[in-house]
């Protein structure tokens, strides 16, 4: 991501069509910014554009313990506030989110804070053995599976058709892809203080593993384990407390609801 110093505050956005956008090049050294800015405390990260850029910006500061501020200049901004926040005043309330965490053996290969996706890449099926506690097994063969913090719900799990789930949810969610055996496998909904081992089984795929859209691992036709736990960092976001920006509002109606009129 393009980071840069305003007002003495570490502002990060993707450089995603920017030479295109001039309105957004307009901002990044206008003055609603930096008077916004000024109000904010030093220690925030502020990340403009679109989820995948706050996304981004966790994945390369989360270990810093900071405060992220997202403010939405791209699509639907589940976890952004609007771009109104630069010209009004406004009150926040910080969210906290538990990551995701995945080992391979004992290595910790990464974090997520919306969902892991795990896929065969030669076009093959997975044949997986997952575990939970150490006393219930599933066996699976399908195109892949997607593991999901509730606030991850709404990316990948929802475009396969499959339930949001609110985001002060202490839980997560298993999401298969084209399930072969067992057939019409729903979604597999877990407390997230339980600890879930997926392990290969019968004939080895080349297996890809990617945390947050980001490819972190890659297995060729290899025997592997892998362990998806909460992990004990978590991530601190900033949301306004307007109910115009309210996240939980924007997951109501993405599954169908609408504001009702005053």
């Amino acid at each position: 991501m393009e980071k840069i110093i305003i007002e003495g505050k570490h502002v990060l956005y993707s450089s995603y069509k920017l030479e295109e956008d001039s309105s957004f090049q307009e901002i990044l050294s206008s003055e609603r910014l930096k008077k916004f800015l000024r109000d904010q405390d030093p220690e925030t990260i502020i990340v403009l554009w679109g989820d995948g850029s706050i996304l981004e910006a966790i994945q390369e500061n989360y270990m810093k313990q900071k405060i992220f501020l997202g403010i939405n200049f791209w699509n639907k901004g589940f976890l952004l506030n609007e771009a109104s926040i630069l010209d009004e005043k406004k009150s926040f309330e910080v969210r906290t989110y538990p990551l995701l965490e995945i080992h391979a053996g004992e290595k910790l290969c990464a974090v997520a804070l919306n969902e892991f996706d795990i896929k065969a890449w030669d076009g093959k099926m997975l044949d997986l053995d997952l575990r939970v506690w150490d006393t219930h097994r599933l066996s699976l063969l399908w195109d892949g599976i997607i593991v999901s913090t509730p606030i991850g719900s709404t990316w990948y799990n929802s475009s396969l058709w499959w339930p949001i789930l609110p985001h002060n949810l202490r839980s997560y969610i298993l999401t298969p892809k084209a399930p072969w055996k067992p057939k019409g496998l729903a979604p597999i909904i877990l407390s997230d203080d339980e600890k879930l081992v997926i392990q290969t089984q019968g004939r080895q795929s080349p297996i890809e593993i990617y945390a947050d859209g980001r490819l972190i691992e890659k297995y060729d036709h290899e025997n592997i384990s892998l362990t998806l736990s909460k992990s004990a960092i978590s991530v601190k976001l900033l949301t306004s407390c307007e109910e115009s920006c309210s996240w939980d509002s924007r997951v109501l109606e993405e599954q169908g609801f609408s504001k009702k009129e005053n």
